[in-house]
């Protein structure tokens, strides 16, 4: 078996692949690069133009393709072109999913083959219980997405924050002290633990695939499927890494 991480250059995989490689020793851990440049689209207008109809407009609505227009295919294809960043916008993750998935050529398309990619767009999934999109880290299947952009956005940080962001209203100021105040209780953009949040859930995609795992419902282990970030801190820095089951699973790897 073959895992093979994707990654633009901004996003650090480096020390995921070494530490990928020390517990699956069986299998071939390697970096592709960026998963674009890998396997880039035959036309980049059409990708475009399919990424910017899966942005969600409405997230209490269940997902629609978009009308879109011009400007908005061009602002996607300066994301891939990696000219500016798509912060703010949120896709919906299965059909992101479907349209990479795409992209791999057939021949590289097996179970024997685990295709993670790393990436800055921040995508959600429909809850069908409360009827609303929800922000997502990783979302499990072939390929596997992981979002930088998710681990700092979709996790909820501690109640207090919100509690101090609402008593101090909307001020760029005011909110930069509230997160100061909190620091080291969630992680933030270029924060140094990303690194390591990013091994465990690439853990998870390996799991997942591997063996059909997806989440542990322990909160100390590393395939926790966290909802808070204070969860993500500790289910990813906590000794040992996983829950007694999964640590015996990860010693098959």
């Amino acid at each position: 078996m073959r895992v093979i991480l994707y990654a633009k250059p901004t996003i650090k995989v480096s020390e995921v692949v070494e530490y990928l490689s020390k517990k699956i020793k069986q299998h071939c851990v390697e970096f592709a690069g960026d998963f674009l440049e890998k396997y880039p689209p035959s036309n980049i207008d059409r990708l475009s133009h399919e990424i910017a109809r899966i942005r969600v407009l409405n997230p209490n609505k269940e997902f629609e393709y978009n009308d879109v227009t011009y400007g908005e295919i061009q602002f996607e294809k300066k994301v891939l072109e990696r000219k500016i960043s798509p912060h703010g916008i949120l896709y919906d993750g299965f059909m992101l999913q479907y349209i990479y998935r795409e992209l791999i050529p057939l021949d590289k398309r097996s179970l024997e083959q685990v295709h993670i990619i790393f990436t800055d767009r921040l995508f959600g999934t429909f809850d069908e219980v409360d009827r609303r999109y929800h922000s997502r880290v990783i979302l499990l299947g072939y390929p596997s997405l992981i979002s930088t952009t998710g681990i700092v956005e979709a996790p909820a940080k501690p109640r207090e924050f919100y509690i101090q962001k609402i008593l101090l209203g909307h001020d760029p100021l005011a909110y930069e002290e509230i997160k100061e105040q909190f620091r080291g209780r969630f992680i933030d953009h270029g924060d140094p633990r990303m690194e390591e949040v990013l091994k465990g859930y690439a853990m998870q995609a390996v799991f997942y695939q591997v063996f059909n795992e997806a989440f542990c419902d322990n909160k100390i282990c590393r395939l926790y499927n966290s909802h808070w970030q204070e969860e993500v801190i500790n289910s990813q820095f906590t000794e040992p890494e996983f829950c007694k089951k999964h640590r015996q699973m990860a010693k098959s790897l």
